[in-house]
């Protein structure tokens, strides 16, 4: 054998010797477990010196060989203080070794369990990441490839994955002192967890995604976020020749907690530049929703900032109820949302919805509004929404208990509005139509514009908010609140209200209430309505004018007629209502103070003083048969009444100079007392031009009920009552009488006679007994006349008596009158 191929041989059997030693050593070392130990060992020292004790790393046990891939049956690096940063219970890493020999991470397939990846935000502003594993100093870029620089992955799995966001938190800074103590205890403990509670199921249902708690360095805000599936179909972790990092979402299933959304099955490419993350949802559900979005998320200094738009193909109530506490989890719809940092303050979302149409406990909202949370005070802004219609049972479950009274309807109308927070809501318009569900047929019209606290609809407050009437029907009101006063018809006209609606104040009011065909009622001014058990008035209004004759229709026992005109104050509640007033008419001037009833329930009631000037009792109460009267005094009444019959109570009446027809009245005045169906008259002298009557004793009012009046009437002389006696006397006895009397020259007897024949002179005296009621009477007395002288005929002395029945429908009686010295021409 040449001693060249000695040498051959030698060589080869070297080679192939150093090959097996290496082998050898690479199957030793990859696949036995004490092989994988010790490069488990050399790893963690490793790392752990390059850490310079800013942290630690625990890799547990290692199978798998290296040439192909690994499984870590647990990982876990930890911060200089032991928190943790990153940890996982299981990693699977397949790869093929000739790329590690490139200077490439090129990762077939990883697949991690239950890691659990906690980023957290020092007090300086430094991240735990970079203090574990700070950057060094730059150098300059070369073109040969190190490891780290190429690192792809082709397919990546990881599940039920926990992920936290830990940085430092700090109320608003306007609050100072006990303000500022208060927003933090309130943020404490609104937002405390358990431990590991939100590793649970339940953990949506509470706000443990951003947990505020104190620390060593001060308060922390920690966001939550758990994946329970995430699968990619391809990941660029890093790569030279591309910018940022891309993840190819294949599938993913996610709790977001703030806002609380339990996606799954979302798909699309995510990319992470530096701090921002841009993501294309293409499709996502939710448990009862699906949809699409995109959209950045930023953090780095200051609160973590979005920018998602969201279009939500269907979308369930029950997904976004959070929203608002009481918002029904029935119903959905279609929509799309926008969500944001609130320019003003970056801890603020807005949650801004747009193409909104949502259908909900019998009702159904198109439009578009804005809500922003994380405000002291939930915040609805931009609004601009369409009722097709809104249904009250909706507005009852948005306030989460019955309202004090039963409202039923639908209300249908729009309404645009800067809005804001909810206890300083502001409105720009609102147009509403309120079919009422309770009176079919019942409808109210209007609009509204101004402010609003609608924090709890039940106790919904106005902020000089202007309502404008075009129609309220009375019986809505009447319905809901059992004991308002009795009007019928419609109310139209304005009015700025201030105050909660149980308690509204009202002011610059122009209100008409209609009834019917006569002329309608009018009242400006302002006032207060409250409602507790009762509703209790104080108003100071003009009436301009007052319609009794419309009035009369919702209150047939009102007996007035014609519209009146004055000042109007109301106070009370309706069974004990203070009244004050001075009204002008076609009647003349009547005025009332003090207190009546008006609830009809328990009957009527009057309590207080009546003064009236000039006053037309027939134009009063309608009628064309009485005659004109200008009647001026005051009356003084307490009674209570539901009909004449029933009246109970007091009337005193006091007369100033008046007048009936051509007769004038003097000062007179008259007792009266109601009871037991009789009125009772404990005095009565009305002293006219005419007569003087007095009378005393009682009569009926109700027709069961008989009595007796005594009356007397004194005509001083007849010439009071020339108005009503018989006109155009025969001359014969005026010119017998001029004949007779020698004294008067012939030229002068014309004249004498023509004065005869006008005169009338004579005083008579009636007495005698009414008795009955009101309605049939029985008259009877005596009537006694001294030097009676009518026309020239002449008695010097009459006497009789007479009795009179069923007066005043059909009376019938006699009469036997006797004279002494009567002359008739």
């Amino acid at each position: 054998m040449s001693r060249r191929r000695k040498v051959a041989i030698v060589s080869a059997a070297l080679i192939l010797g150093i090959g097996l030693a290496v082998a050898a050593v690479i199957v030793a070392v990859t696949q036995t477990s004490y092989g994988r130990e010790q490069v488990r060992r050399l790893l963690v020292g490793r790392i752990a010196s390059s850490m310079g004790g800013r942290g630690t790393m625990y890799i547990g046990r290692i199978s798998g060989g290296f040439l192909s891939g690994v499984v870590l049956d647990s990982f876990a690096i930890r911060d200089e203080d032991d928190s943790l940063f990153v940890s996982a219970a299981r990693v699977l890493v397949e790869y093929d070794a000739r790329d590690l020999m490139d200077k490439r991470l090129l990762i077939k397939r990883l697949v991690v369990d239950r890691p659990v990846i906690n980023l957290r935000r020092h007090g300086n502003g430094e991240w735990n990441y970079k203090r574990i594993f700070p950057g060094g100093p730059k150098t300059p870029r070369r073109p040969e490839r190190k490891f780290g620089d190429f690192i792809v992955l082709d397919s990546a799995e990881i599940r039920d994955a926990y992920v936290m966001v830990t940085e430092p938190w700090r109320p608003a800074d306007s609050l100072r002192g006990i303000r500022r103590d208060s927003a933090i205890a309130v943020a404490v403990a609104t937002y405390r967890c358990e431990p590991e509670f939100w590793r649970t199921a339940e953990w949506l249902e509470r706000p443990c995604g951003r947990e505020v708690r104190h620390t060593s360095e001060g308060l922390k805000r920690t966001y939550r976020w758990r994946i329970h599936e995430l699968i990619a179909s391809y990941a660029r972790i890093a790569d030279p020749d591309s910018t940022g990092r891309l993840f190819a979402i294949a599938s993913l299933s996610a709790d977001e907690p703030d806002p609380p959304f339990s996606f799954r099955n979302i798909t699309g490419p995510v990319r992470l530049l530096g701090d921002t993350l841009e993501f294309e949802a293409r499709h996502f559900d939710l448990p009862a929703s699906t949809g699409s979005a995109r959209g950045t998320v930023k953090w780095g200094s200051g609160p973590m900032r979005y920018d998602i738009h969201v279009t939500g193909d269907s979308v369930s109530l029950a997904d976004v109820n959070w929203v608002y506490p009481t918002l029904p989890k029935k119903g959905g719809g279609t929509m799309n949302l926008h969500i944001q940092n609130s320019v003003r303050n970056p801890r603020v979302l807005e949650y801004a919805i747009s193409e909104m149409d949502v259908r909900t406990t019998g009702s159904r909202l198109r439009g578009a509004m804005t809500f922003a949370v994380g405000e002291p005070v939930l915040v609805v802004k931009d609004v601009s929404l369409r009722a097709e219609p809104v249904d009250f049972a909706l507005i009852r479950a948005l306030n989460g208990k019955p309202f004090p009274v039963d409202w039923a309807g639908q209300i249908s109308g729009t309404v645009r509005a800067p809005g804001g927070p909810l206890d300083r809501w502001q409105v720009t318009e609102a147009r509403f139509t309120f079919a009422d569900a309770h009176v079919p047929g019942a409808v109210t019209r209007g609009s509204a514009r101004g402010g609003l606290n609608i924090l709890e609809p039940s106790l919904t407050q106005f902020r000089g908010l202007d309502l404008d009437l075009e129609t309220f029907d009375l019986r809505t009101i009447r319905y809901l609140y059992p004991n308002f006063a009795r009007l019928g018809g419609t109310i139209s006209g304005s009015a700025t209200l201030d105050s909660s609606w149980l308690d509204v104040r009202f002011r610059n009011a122009d209100l008409t209430h209609h009834d019917g065909p006569h002329a309608p009622s009018r009242f400006t001014g302002s006032g207060r309505i409250t409602y507790s058990n009762t509703i209790v008035y104080d108003a100071q209004l003009e009436a301009a004018p007052i319609s009794f004759t419309t009035l009369a229709r919702s209150y047939p026992i009102i007996p007035f007629r014609r519209t009146y005109s004055g000042p109007l104050r109301i106070q009370g509640v309706l069974d004990s209502l203070l009244i004050v007033t001075t009204l002008s008419g076609p009647a003349g001037q009547a005025g009332f103070s003090g207190y009546v009833d008006g609830d009809s329930a328990q009957g009527y009631a009057a309590h207080g003083t009546t003064t009236f000037e000039n006053l037309d009792a027939g134009v009063l109460i309608g009628s064309t048969e009485l005659p004109v009267t200008r009647f001026s005094g005051q009356m003084t009444s307490d009674v209570r009444f539901d009909s004449l019959a029933n009246m109970v109570g007091t009337l005193a009446i006091a007369l100033e100079r008046s007048a009936v027809d051509s007769v004038r009245i003097f000062p007179s005045a008259a007792q009266l007392a109601f009871g037991s169906g009789r009125m009772r008259v404990d005095s009565l002298r009305l002293e006219t031009s005419a007569a003087t009557v007095t009378a005393s004793g009682a009569l009926g009012i109700d027709p069961a009920v008989r009595d007796s009046l005594h009356y007397a009437i004194r005509i001083d002389s007849l010439g009071g009552l020339r108005a009503y006696m018989r006109s155009g006397f025969g001359s014969r006895g005026a010119e017998l009488l001029a004949a007779a009397d020698s004294a008067v020259e012939q030229s002068a007897r014309d004249s004498l006679v023509e004065s005869l024949k006008d005169s009338l002179a004579g005083t008579v005296t009636i007495e005698g007994t009414l008795a009955g009621s009101i309605d049939t009477l029985d008259a009877s007395g005596t009537v006694s006349g001294d030097d009676l002288f009518a026309g020239g005929d002449q008695t010097r002395r009459l006497k009789g008596e007479f009795g009179i029945e069923k007066l005043p429908l059909t009376p019938s009686g006699n009469a036997r009158i006797t004279f002494e010295q009567l002359v008739v021409s």
